[in-house]
């Protein structure tokens, strides 16, 4: 996690133990040039590139920034204005004002890792806009014109008058939001409320291809809006955390948790407020010509000439307002920036275009490729969707650090792929490894069909866009952080003998649910040999088969071994449980292992349908092998089945 601050010691003692871990790094403006330098030496950019994508100013500064988090291998970046604290203010039942700290980093953590961006909410000033009584205003058409002529797209006439009238310019949080953890996803430009505010903004940057470049026209301010612009099939959530924003920094004592007993009115009687209204609307004017050129190049000569229109009809009563002719410029700020809007907007496009070259410098690099880490699991039928989307929300409840991808299947639809798009999960296809029609004849014959739809996963070994992989089944719930996974060895994986209390030999051997995978070039190659010459004598065959196959001594490499908590089949819980004292805890990752999977049954009493299907399940396959004497401890009131089932199906109400 990165962020963005100039309050330096005093910006973390609010909450310390949420921020005691954060490192304060300072980029200079030898850093800066440094980067320049590097990025033009190795061709990646001109020297006129670098100086327009890097530097200072507002989107300038937030490229630079955003740039160094994406070189330093940051998962999610947070832009936190240093006018913004990490507490909220609201109006209680005695309409008494109350404050409430907030743990603003780990709210962004938890939602934006099932987004591409997250924008918090503000309380306190959410404008620079100084408060004016209705009542003063003698010319109340010639201000709604003003107001008009300088919105932003944050900002209209009714907004205002609102703003003025009913909390007279301050804005108190919704304490609902909060409680209720109320989160929306916005839309597409030119919805309603779609445009967002450079802060507090997060940027998933493990989805780094949906985050498009800041720009702002020289001097101007829009960077968020046009940031906002170039956004495409990007997954926005407004979420349920608060930012006291103190624009005119008026109660800087807030970091010293001195809170006010009531929020001030910031009058235009005060010097320092009318001075930094006066910036903000500059800088409103100067961007206002580009965002027309963008949105509505049509009618832009209309718009224009009826935005300097209002400003005639408007400046007048504001300068008396205010007392003061300071105004009268932005006429002239207006028409100075409608004279190099075409140069800007090519300025626009080519701050994007210079993103890309840097994106793809981080991104398809075969050597930064090397360095990437990830979970994978398989999507061979549509079947197993479910289990697909359960799975990934569950690394992110658990706050894994590293993304899941998902290799596709041929027969997989293009609706299902807009499925996980939605999601924001990345999705790789390869081409499937032809299996004799031998081996599905038999799996058919023996009633293991499904197997027939496990070898894709043999392809995950050949997936060098990866340094690491860890391979996940769809059918497993993952209840704990398990990236310590990725610091095990090249086929770590949890040994067959631990799965129950099963006594034949070959339960001691590689199970393939979850492997620590460092890919290769040419293996597949080598399965498909096995697959020919080594498994003819096997009545049905899948993935595992042939992995044990692979590496014919690794039942002796006890470094490979991982413990049993990493891959748990379910139905031996009570087992593990009433006769080797473990408890739920214990475990991380839990494996559905039989062909019923707990998606497929959607009755009220799914739960005890599940449960029962596994113990009848289970009772058959033990009695098969004739082990009578452990089916009570097997079994026991299977409350523990039941407790991870309703857990489990928590998590797929959670994906509807």
């Amino acid at each position: 996690m990165g962020f963005q601050s100039e309050m330096r010691a005093e910006f973390y003692k609010l909450i310390p133990n949420v921020y005691k871990d954060i490192e304060v790094k300072y980029i200079t403006p030898e850093d800066i040039e440094e980067e320049k330098k590097k990025l033009i030496g190795k061709k990646i950019l001109k020297e006129e590139e670098a100086n327009l994508f890097l530097g200072y100013g507002y989107g300038r500064a937030r490229n630079t920034l955003m740039y160094m988090a994406a070189k330093s291998k940051i998962d999610y970046f947070l832009f936190w204005d240093d006018d913004e604290y990490p507490v909220y203010c609201f109006k209680n039942k005695e309409n008494k004002l109350e404050w409430k700290l907030q743990n603003n980093i780990l709210q962004h953590i938890k939602y934006i890792q099932n987004a591409d961006v997250t924008l918090g909410r503000r309380c306190g000033y959410t404008s620079p806009i100084p408060y004016i009584d209705i009542n003063t205003i003698k010319d109340e058409d010639a201000v709604k014109a003003f107001i008009e002529a300088v919105k932003n797209e944050f900002t209209t006439w009714e907004q205002v008058k609102e703003y003025w009238t009913a909390s007279e310019g301050v804005t108190y949080a919704n304490k609902k939001v909060v409680n209720d953890e109320i989160c929306y996803q916005k839309g597409k430009p030119g919805d309603e409320e779609f445009f967002i505010t450079g802060s507090p903004l997060c940027l998933n940057l493990q989805n780094i291809d949906k985050i498009p470049a800041f720009y702002n026209p020289e001097g101007a301010r829009g960077e968020d809006v046009f940031f906002t612009l170039a956004l495409k099939d990007t997954k926005v959530l407004k979420i349920p955390v608060y930012h006291f924003h103190d624009c005119f920094l008026k109660y800087t004592n807030i970091l010293k948790k001195e809170y006010p007993m009531q929020i001030e009115t910031m009058k235009i009687t005060d010097d320092e407020v009318v001075k930094r209204f006066m910036s903000a609307l500059k800088g409103w004017i100067k961007y206002r010509p580009l965002y027309l050129y963008i949105t509505n190049r049509k009618n832009y000569r209309e718009e224009i000439e009826l935005t300097k229109k209002n400003l005639k009809k408007g400046i007048p009563e504001m300068n008396r307002i205010f007392g003061t002719k300071e105004f009268d410029c932005l006429i002239e700020e207006l028409d100075k920036y409608d004279y190099t809007v075409q140069s800007d907007y090519e300025q626009y496009i080519a701050v994007n275009k210079i993103w890309q070259k840097i994106k793809k410098s981080f991104a398809f690099n075969n050597k930064c490729l090397a360095s990437k880490k990830a979970y994978v699991t398989v999507l061979s039928t549509e079947n197993y969707l479910e289990g697909v989307l359960a799975l990934d929300r569950a690394l992110k409840k658990v706050y894994s650090k590293y993304p899941l991808y998902v290799l596709l299947g041929n027969h997989i639809s293009v609706e299902t792929e807009k499925i996980l798009k939605k999601w924001n999960i990345p999705t790789i296809k390869k081409q499937e490894i032809a299996i004799p029609e031998e081996i599905i004849s038999k799996n058919i014959a023996t009633q293991k069909e499904r197997w027939n739809y496990t070898f894709e996963k043999l392809n995950v070994f050949e997936l060098t866009e990866f340094k690491k992989i860890v391979f996940l089944d769809s059918d497993l719930f993952i209840t704990k952080n398990i990236d310590e996974l990725f610091e095990k060895p090249n086929m770590s994986a949890v040994i067959d003998k631990h799965y129950g209390p099963n006594i034949t030999s070959r339960w001691m051997k590689l199970t393939s649910g979850v492997m620590v995978i460092e890919p290769g070039i040419n293996k597949t190659e080598l399965f498909k040999e096995i697959i020919k010459t080594n498994l003819k004598d096997r009545e049905s065959i899948g993935d595992q088969d042939i992995l044990q196959k692979y590496d014919l001594e690794w039942n002796d490499k006890k470094e490979l071994h991982l413990k049993n908590k990493y891959n748990v089949f379910f139905p031996y819980i009570e087992y593990y449980i009433n006769m080797q004292e473990q408890s739920l805890e214990d475990f991380s990752i839990i494996h559905f292992i039989y062909p019923k999977k707990p998606w497929t049954f959607t009755s009220k009493n799914r739960v005890e349908e599940y449960v029962q299907y596994v113990n009848d399940f289970t009772q058959k396959d033990y009695e098969k092998l004739k082990i009578e004497d452990i089916k009570d401890a097997l079994y026991g009131d299977s409350s523990n089945l039941k407790k991870i089932t309703k857990e489990y199906y928590q998590l797929l109400d959670e994906i509807k």
